[in-house]
């Protein structure tokens, strides 16, 4: 097996100019990919844990709450 037609991830930057994956293949993390990520994750994590805690708050119920932590 080749290990150089794996991923580049963790090789230099200036390898990625010349690489036949680097249009159709996002193998190099930025920042910007992880806000991406983040703020089109999060409203729903959110919104899932307060639906959780109002469920334990109105059936006094914990374990819901706690198995969504987990």
């Amino acid at each position: 097996m080749n290990i150089d037609h794996i991923s580049c991830t963790w090789k230099d930057g200036a390898a990625c100019g010349d690489c036949e994956n680097s249009n159709r293949l996002n193998c190099r993390w930025k920042a910007s990919d992880l806000l991406l990520f983040l703020v089109s994750v999060l409203p729903s994590m959110l919104g899932l844990l307060a639906g959780t805690l109002l469920i334990g708050i109105l059936q006094s119920t914990w374990w819901p709450t706690v198995a969504y932590i987990l």
